[in-house]
């Protein structure tokens, strides 16, 4: 009768299983390090683009907000000249053609359109978190806060020079003041130079009216002056002090 030896594995020292779950771990772990750093410098390249558009947006919307106040204080000269020639020309028909230049100029249209192109990518895929500059990023919901205000107050500027310009038309004849401005070498065929109207002069044709004109034109002029003018100048201060906020931070130029 033959004896089978058999044959006995070892047992495996628990350490032997110690250094396996070690280097299982390190393995696992050194992945997640790897895709957390991978998706940090995928975050940190969206974070530069989304700044340099910004402060590209930023650059337009500085250019936009000068031209808006400077039409807006040429509004407000025009509404000054109107009230000292009406002082003036109280008793004196030569200054009729001025006050009715001056109170159209008073009453010109003052919009301001702001470049959302990348603040609505932020505010809409919640990208937001990736503006990791603090002073930057408050600054930025400031600067978005104060265009709501910016957008109240030009509704009502703007409902008050549309009754300006509608009173005007009935107080004074403008109609030959807008053809006055037109190009009189335009090859259109619309050639219309000033002396067609030399003897319809722009001037008062009810004066019954004037003084309500000048009451809506005063009201005009002090919403330009104590909130339309002073947002404006804040937004544009603003916009420059995240446009040096970002050259600094981000180093663009």
């Amino acid at each position: 009768m033959e004896v089978h030896a058999h044959t006995h594995t070892p047992r495996k020292k628990w350490t032997h299983y110690l250094w396996e779950f070690l280097m299982l771990f390190l393995a696992v772990f050194c992945g997640f390090l790897a895709e957390n750093q991978r998706e940090h410098l995928i975050e940190h390249k969206k974070e530069k683009s989304f700044v340099r558009s910004l402060w590209e947006d930023l650059q337009n919307d500085t250019a936009r907000l000068n031209y808006s106040i400077n039409r807006l204080k040429g509004d407000m000269r025009n509404a000054d000249t109107l009230v000292r020639l009406y002082l003036k020309g109280i008793k004196d028909k030569a200054f009729d053609p001025g006050m009715a230049k001056y109170g159209m100029g008073a009453g010109f249209s003052v919009d301001v359109v702001f470049n959302d192109r990348t603040s609505s990518q932020l505010k809409s895929s919640g990208s937001m978190r990736m503006i990791r500059n603090k002073e930057v990023a408050d600054l930025l919901l400031q600067y978005w806060n104060n265009q709501l205000r910016i957008e109240q107050i030009h509704n009502r500027y703007e409902t008050i020079r549309i009754e300006q310009r509608k009173l005007g038309w009935k107080t004074f004849q403008w109609f030959p003041l807008n053809f006055q401005s037109y190009d009189s070498k335009d090859t259109s065929g619309f050639n219309l130079p000033p002396e067609v109207f030399a003897d319809t002069p722009a001037g008062i044709i009810n004066e019954q009216l004037l003084i309500e004109f000048m009451n809506v034109t005063a009201n005009l002029f002090n919403t330009g002056l104590s909130q339309y003018l002073k947002e404006l100048q804040g937004e544009r201060q603003l916009a420059q002090q995240l446009i040096s906020l970002i050259e600094n931070n981000y180093h663009l130029k």
